[in-house]
C-alpha cells in the first residue's frame, strides 16, 4: 500500500509558539512551491530520526505540513517516502527558501527533467566569514561523506561531483571588532551534494556565518 509509505515522515507536530508555518506559494497541477521558514526539516525516505519519548525529536517535517493540507487523491505523492514526500531538493533545518515539490507522478518526472538537464536554477544567498570576492568564483571540487561524523560532508577528489558558483553582494565589517569580515553571497548550485554549499564555502575560506556543525569554533566565537 503506497499510502503506508508515509511513515517514515518526521512525525507530525504542530509548531510551537512564534514557530513560523510553512507557506504554499504555487499550485499548478502536479506541482506546488513551498516556502520553507526556519526550523522545518524537508524530509524523506533518507531522513534520520532520533525519536524521545514524547514521540518525536523536535524536528518539524515539512511533509507532515503538505499533509495537512492536502488528501492523498490531492497530493499523492506528498504521503509516498519513496519518493521524498515528493520534493526535489533539500533545504538544510536552519535555512529558509523555496522548494519544489511534486504532486503527482506526472509533477515530479516534468520537474525532475528540468532539474536533470539545468532549465530550472538553485540560487541562494548566505551571510560568510571573510571577503568573497566581487567577481563570479567557481568551486568545482568533489564531495563525500565524513569518515569522523555522520551526516557530515567534505571536500574528497574522490568523491561526486559538486560545483558551486558565488560572489560577493556586500562586504560587511563590523564597528567593534576590526579582525571579522563578512560577506553577503549569492550562490548558483549546478549539482545538488549533501551540504554542497557549506562544504564548498568551508574549504574556500568562506564558510558560513553561525554555522556550528562546519565553521571552526574560533570563527564562531568571533561572530
Amino acid at each position: 500500500d503506497a499510502g503506508a509509505d508515509s511513515v517514515a515522515g518526521v512525525p507530525p507536530r504542530a509548531p510551537a509558539l512564534g514557530q513560523v508555518a510553512p507557506t504554499i506559494l504555487t499550485h499548478l497541477p502536479g506541482m506546488l512551491v513551498v516556502f520553507k521558514p526556519p526550523g522545518w526539516e524537508v524530509d524523506g525516505h533518507a531522513s534520520r530520526h532520533g525519536v524521545g519519548a514524547e514521540g518525536h525529536d523536535g524536528r518539524l517535517g515539512l511533509s507532515s505540513f503538505l499533509q495537512s493540507r492536502f488528501d492523498r487523491g490531492a497530493c499523492p505523492l506528498c504521503y509516498w517516502s519513496s519518493f521524498d514526500f515528493g520534493f526535489l531538493h533539500r533545504l538544510d533545518i536552519p535555512s529558509s527558501g523555496l522548494v519544489l515539490v511534486g504532486s503527482t507522478m506526472e509533477g515530479y518526472w516534468s520537474l525532475r527533467l528540468q532539474l536533470n538537464t539545468y532549465r530550472l536554477a538553485r540560487e541562494y544567498v548566505v551571510v560568510c566569514q571573510g571577503l568573497v570576492p566581487g567577481q563570479l568564483s567557481k568551486i568545482s571540487l568533489g564531495i563525500g561523506s565524513a569518515a569522523s561524523m555522520v551526516g557530515k560532508s567534505v571536500v574528497d577528489e574522490c568523491g561526486r561531483p559538486a560545483e558551486t558558483h558565488a560572489k560577493a553582494l556586500v562586504h560587511l565589517s563590523f564597528p567593534w571588532s576590526c579582525s571579522v569580515s563578512t560577506s553577503l553571497a549569492a550562490i548558483r548550485i549546478r549539482t545538488g551534494r549533501h551540504h554542497q554549499i557549506r562544504t564548498h564555502m568551508l574549504n574556500a575560506d568562506w564558510p558560513i556565518v553561525t554555522d556550528g556543525k562546519y565553521t571552526l569554533r574560533a570563527l564562531l566565537l568571533q561572530t
